[in-house]
């Protein structure tokens, strides 16, 4: 109340007090309650200088091992206020993948060796999306194949293919993403049966696949 009257009314505290019949001690009066926490912290500090790869888990356990009879929140608590909390950077994990089927690594060697495929996107004047299933011999540069389509799934590529290699003969080997439409069970199935191997960059790679990023 005398906050109030002295940032509302702008009167001094004296005069404040004197209005609220209030000793002007009460003001500045401060409780003081003792550091409980202070041994505690204390020890935390010492045994993550004696152990500087134990986390606050293993500190609390010693301390409990110690006879203290502290709980796990309030030894963590303690922990991140006196700033002994470190964060920890997650190691990227490493794709088990191989890269052997890379463009790089794995190159076409002659016309029909190798054909590679993938989808380019883009809208109609509408809003409406267009999907573009791009074919290529990846010696020559070919492009053998512009199919445009609202939706395109496996098995739209699979008699996409069936066409051209009635036209031009089935390759040797297929590079391609791990996109659903490459990597369906039965359009693998007619693979096996054409004698036609499949070359599935790994994930996350597609410099691997030679298609390019055209403008349509």
């Amino acid at each position: 109340m005398v906050t109030y009257l002295t940032e509302e009314h702008k009167v001094s505290e004296r005069r404040a007090c004197r209005v609220l019949d209030q000793n002007r001690h009460t003001q500045r009066y401060e409780p003081k309650q003792p550091d409980l926490d202070r041994p505690i912290v204390d020890r935390i500090n010492d045994l993550s200088r004696k152990h500087p790869r134990y986390g606050y888990r293993r500190v609390a356990a010693l301390l409990r091992r110690e006879g203290l009879k502290i709980n796990l929140k309030r030894v963590h608590r303690l922990w991140r206020n006196e700033g002994l909390q470190k964060s920890t950077t997650k190691r990227k994990r490493r794709s088990s993948v191989s890269s052997e089927n890379a463009c790089h690594l794995n190159p076409a060697l002659q016309p029909n060796d190798v054909w590679t495929y993938d989808f380019l996107f883009d809208q109609t004047s509408n809003g409406g999306t267009l999907k573009v299933l791009v074919i290529l011999d990846e010696f020559t540069r070919r492009c053998i194949c512009l199919k445009v389509e609202r939706k395109i799934n496996h098995q739209i590529v699979m008699s996409t293919l069936s066409e051209l290699f009635r036209i031009y003969g089935v390759p040797k080997r297929i590079r391609s993403d791990n996109g659903s439409e490459f990597i369906a069970k039965e359009l693998q199935a007619y693979f096996a049966a054409n004698d036609l191997k499949a070359l599935h960059v790994a994930p996350g790679s597609p410099w691997q696949n030679r298609v390019p990023s055209l403008r349509l």
